[in-house]
């Protein structure tokens, strides 16, 4: 898979992220695999999560479960991990990612590993322990692609500067950035930066945490009723339009079933751009400028 040149033509690959909401000490969760299992029956095939969200193994078990029905090929699931903060480090990210293999059951190559932040978020940060926390990891992963332990490398949460300062240094070019993006928060400075280095941008929090004032929008409604689709589906279209992956999340088999079917229909040059007007600079996770 090469990851810049997807596009909304491949509904299949529509991302599915688990609940942050951590299974305790890495316990296997019936509701994270219920999650996954309906997921993969709609025909969602890329799977995100994070080894802080404590929920790797009910993934693993999910995958297990859905290849011994003969619901699919383990190699048509592609699932994409995170490098957690506290595990930053040369060494720390090398055995932090064997552990998310294990978890998963991966035993030949995982899909997709990101660097979580660019740092520790601590009141008191050092910019020299970060920075060079933040080297010794790429450091890493770039090791770990090259050993064919990872077939694709790349961060989240970075912003502009850790991005040039990454490229500044780098020995392989991250293949892909997630961050925070949505009609009220398009960061599109940093996505257009992103998108001409060749770098595939994944859009997280793509519904802004269910905010009421983003799913009530005028605009938004009038696009939803001109094209008999629901809010959240026209968001994703305008994200898949604008050559970036949604990473729609939802506990509801309805829902799931509903977001995968956003890619009949095709929005106009002018509403992409009456879209691309309603940005607000309205950030609603943590904001890693924060990050020194």
């Amino acid at each position: 898979l090469n990851f810049p040149h997807w596009t909304e033509s491949i509904s299949s690959l529509l991302q599915l992220p688990t609940s942050s909401d951590p299974d305790e000490n890495n316990k296997i969760c019936d509701a994270t695999k219920r999650q996954v299992l309906d997921a993969l029956r709609v025909g969602y095939r890329f799977v995100d999560t994070a080894a802080h969200y404590n929920n790797e193994r009910s993934i693993g078990e999910a995958i297990d479960e859905a290849v011994a029905s003969k619901l699919l090929q383990k190699s048509d699931v592609k699932v994409c991990s995170k490098i957690w903060f506290d595990d930053m480090g040369y060494d720390q990210t090398k055995k932090a990612f064997g552990l998310s293999c294990s978890n998963l059951n991966v035993d030949d190559s995982l899909e997709l590993m990101l660097i979580h932040f660019p740092g520790t978020i601590d009141t008191l940060q050092s910019p020299a322990k970060n920075k060079k926390l933040r080297s010794e990891t790429w450091r890493a992963l770039e090791d770990l692609k090259m050993a064919g332990k990872v077939k694709h490398i790349g961060v989240s949460n970075y912003v502009r500067r850790h991005m040039k300062e990454l490229l500044a240094s780098c020995r392989i070019k991250p293949d892909v950035v997630q961050m925070e993006i949505h009609p009220y928060f398009q960061q599109r400075e940093l996505v257009s930066f992103c998108q001409q280095q060749g770098i595939q941008v994944h859009a997280s929090s793509p519904l802004a945490h269910g905010d009421r004032q983003l799913l009530q929008d005028p605009t938004l409604h009038k696009l939803s009723s001109k094209y008999k689709k629901s809010v959240p589906q026209v968001i994703i279209r305008w994200l898949l339009q604008e050559n970036i992956l949604p990473i729609v999340k939802s506990e509801s088999s309805a829902r799931l079933q509903e977001n995968f079917q956003s890619t009949d229909f095709r929005l106009t040059e002018e509403e992409l751009q009456e879209i691309r007007s309603l940005d607000r600079d309205k950030r609603v996770g943590f904001d890693p400028n924060l990050i020194v």
